[in-house]
């Protein structure tokens, strides 16, 4: 009987790891819905924007195929591109691996990177191993408690939502949204990463080029700051983004946004676009490397199913057509 509390745990353990995969399942772009496909499922929603991958399980750095780390598992091209603007702002509905349950890892950063698809049509380009990439925005710790993450609120049915970044060349684009966890990192090959990819047309009068880019997986290496990492042994320290630098084309804001439609609640393509009704709130620039969130602010003057928990970015205009809010 003295096995027995060894066993439940591995049993536990085992569950957690099962139920841990998930997949970004809807998109939206200024309040327009688009749906996606359950990973590696031989029954498809219809077009997406969102490239499908064969699995939502987790990539490690030994283990994983180099190709996977760039859009995720046998990641292939999808049938539609989307229209957006610069500012406009783009969600990311994150579920677990069952399309219904929602995501289940707390700590580790969300970061988002974008590349151009060129002179191609983004549903032609093939994202590699050798395509260069530019961070727009991450999200770590919560401010003033960095044993917390923003990743919480994700794991609580809530949205991420950044905004374009103002100055953003016109083009095709393809948006790799990644989540890290974080859970096992205090081990070499402990953290997992989960990346998914998007495909944008931005119309744009801007002109702005990246000043620096990265490739995937090269960029992440057992050296890499922030791949090993205690977030269990208080005092959890300020986390060190990997993945490169934050460019200098960057999110215009970012933040938590309320929990997505249903899918059956998702208008087809071929119906009209609807205007969003939530209330609207300021977004936020995206954290600096080592940044720990102090920017941010909750907007407690506006009603309980509005409220925000984002970072403002003075000067900007306000996001439209979205409400975000307190994720908990």
């Amino acid at each position: 009987m003295q096995l027995l509390p060894s066993i439940l745990f591995a049993l536990a353990l085992f569950a957690e790891q099962a139920s841990a995969h998930g997949y970004v399942n809807q998109i939206a772009v200024d309040g327009k819905w688009y749906p996606g496909n359950k990973p590696g499922s031989d029954s498809q929603l219809g077009p997406s924007p969102i490239r499908l991958i064969s699995d939502g399980g987790p990539l490690q750095l030994q283990g994983s195929e180099a190709r996977d780390f760039v859009c995720g598992k046998n990641a292939s091209k999808a049938q539609m591109t989307v229209p957006a603007n610069t500012s406009s702002l783009v969600t990311f509905n994150w579920v677990g691996m069952d399309g219904a349950s929602a995501w289940i890892h707390h700590a580790g950063p969300v970061i988002t990177y974008m590349t151009s698809c060129g002179s191609q049509s983004c549903d032609a380009f093939d994202a590699t191993v050798d395509t260069k990439w530019f961070k727009v925005a991450q999200l770590g710790q919560l401010p003033n408690d960095t044993g917390r993450w923003f990743q919480e609120g994700i794991s609580s049915e809530r949205t991420y939502v950044f905004q374009l970044p103002d100055q953003l060349a016109p083009g095709g684009y393809l948006i790799r949204h990644e989540l890290i966890s974080l859970q096992n990192a205090v081990a070499p090959n402990g953290i997992e990463f989960y990346p998914m990819c998007l495909q944008v047309n931005v119309s744009s009068e801007g002109q702005q080029q990246p000043n620096t880019t990265v490739t995937f997986p090269a960029i992440y290496n057992s050296s890499t700051d922030g791949l090993i990492f205690d977030t269990y042994t208080p005092p959890v320290p300020a986390y060190p983004f990997p993945g490169g630098p934050l460019s200098n084309v960057h999110a215009s804001g970012q933040g938590l946004g309320p929990t997505a439609p249903s899918l059956s609640a998702i208008p087809t393509t071929s119906q009209t676009d609807s205007a969003s009704d939530a209330p609207q709130c300021s977004v936020a620039p995206p954290e600096k490397q080592g940044s720990t969130s102090s920017a941010v602010r909750s907007h407690d003057s506006q009603p309980p199913n509005g409220r925000c928990l984002v970072k403002r970015n003075t000067g900007r205009r306000a996001a439209h057509n979205a409400g975000l809010r307190r994720a908990w």
